[in-house]
């Protein structure tokens, strides 16, 4: 255990140190728009639904204004997959599907009716998948409304970012369901602290979580 912890701070150590040289050789240089990467998590069923209609609704998300685009489905989620596809393929969107967009197939946590004791492990298995794919993309904006697929992956983007201090600039940004009228989602109730911006549809919400954001124009 000592051992553990002892290379546990010496590799924090070390990406503090390089965090700290890359935020100095880069202090006076404005990053652009076009640098950026956008990363967006979607769940599945009415999510996946949901998700498509905001980020098509009233241009809420410009595309095109971001280096790389990210889209995370879940590793066996072949619905959302197929809807994602068919939504951008039909055309009348400022994305073109296939140019424009990576698809990363992440583990879950947990399958739908699995039992929460063979969870654990998948749940250790999707943490260490996050983990990898988080190091390769390094997204700078993470957008998710749940459910659990994001769950890990947010928290590994909010380590590596301001814990690790990789990218203090990162954000996180989660918009609860819509059918979410009086309380929080299990996802949202999870993610709400370390969220930077926390969207809900509902003001009833706005007056048990003042940090959230009632769903009216521009979110992002």
């Amino acid at each position: 255990m000592r051992t553990l912890g002892t290379l546990a701070l010496y590799y924090y150590i070390i990406a503090v140190t390089f965090a700290i040289y890359y935020r100095l050789r880069d202090s006076g240089r404005i990053p652009e728009l076009d640098e950026k990467k956008l990363m967006v998590v979607f769940g599945s069923g009415g999510h996946t639904t949901e998700m498509l209609l905001m980020l098509t609704k009233d241009n809420q998300f410009n595309f095109q204004k971001y280096g790389q685009v990210q889209f995370v489905i879940g590793h066996s989620d072949t619905w959302s997959l197929t809807k994602i596809k068919d939504y951008f393929s039909r055309g009348g969107t400022q994305i073109d599907w296939e140019k424009d967009v990576q698809i990363i197939k992440l583990f879950r946590s947990r399958e739908v009716k699995q039992s929460y004791l063979t969870s654990i492990l998948t749940t250790i298995v999707a943490l260490l998948h996050s983990a990898w794919v988080v190091a390769k993309l390094r997204p700078d904006i993470v957008v998710t409304n749940g459910p659990g697929t994001a769950v890990p992956l947010c928290y590994i983007h909010f380590f590596f970012s301001k814990v690790l201090l990789w990218n203090l600039k990162a954000k996180i940004l989660f918009i609860e369901s819509f059918c979410r009228v009086t309380s929080l989602s299990l996802s949202g109730k999870l993610l709400l602290p370390i969220a930077d911006k926390f969207v809900v549809h509902w003001n009833e919400l706005k007056l048990k979580h003042p940090k959230v954001i009632v769903y009216k124009e521009k979110i992002i």
